[in-house]
This record gives structure tokens, C-alpha cells and sequence, in this order.
């Protein structure tokens, strides 16, 4: 089993080979109308930004502390404080733990 918890927002974008960017929401929906999506995520190990099928989706959790990231391009991203972001330079750090000298790895 692959598989991921991403515990992001919503609202979330992310970029699918079917659809372009959609919100997570949407995407949520197109899987529960037994449609593909394919997401962009990226490979650590190879380190390479490649498309990845999803077959479900859906709340993890009613109620949830959220935090803001905000990145130098401007792009805002909302997630919980524990969900683990992968940077460059320290590898996997819960969003909370972030500061202003890590690296994150950007799709596009």
C-alpha cells in the first residue's frame, strides 16, 4: 500500500494531468464519481516531480488547529500544525516546526 495523509485544507490546489488545478475538494468529488485523477507530487528518492493516481480521499478530521505557511512567491498554504512537509535541507519536518531556513521542494 502507497499512500499519504496530507491533512491540508479543502481549498488546497493541486495540479492533476486530467484536470489541471483543481481544489482537493474537487478532486475529492471527481473520485467519488469514479473518475482518474492523476496528481503531481514529488519523487524523493528520484527527485523528480511525476503524476501519481488517487483512489480515495476524504475528511480526516471535524476539527483541527490550522496554520498558514506562506512562501516566498506568495503562495499560502493551509495545514495542520503536525503534517509533515518535506524540505530539502532537513528532510521531513511537522509545518510547526518549519522556520525561515528551510528549503520546500515545489512542484511545477
Amino acid at each position: 500500500i502507497s499512500a499519504t495523509n496530507p491533512c491540508v485544507t479543502g481549498d488546497t490546489i493541486i495540479n492533476t494531468l486530467e484536470f489541471g488545478d483543481i481544489s482537493i475538494r474537487e478532486g475529492i468529488d471527481k473520485i467519488s464519481l469514479n473518475e482518474n485523477i492523476n496528481v503531481l507530487s514529488y519523487n524523493i528518492k528520484n527527485k523528480i516531480s511525476e503524476y501519481k493516481s488517487i483512489i480515495w480521499g476524504g475528511l480526516t478530521r471535524e476539527t483541527a488547529d490550522i496554520i498558514e505557511l506562506e512562501l516566498e512567491d506568495g503562495i499560502k498554504l493551509k495545514l495542520t500544525p503536525d503534517h509533515k512537509v518535506y524540505t530539502e535541507n532537513r528532510g521531513w519536518v511537522e509545518a510547526k516546526d518549519l522556520n525561515e531556513n528551510d528549503i520546500l521542494i515545489k512542484n511545477k
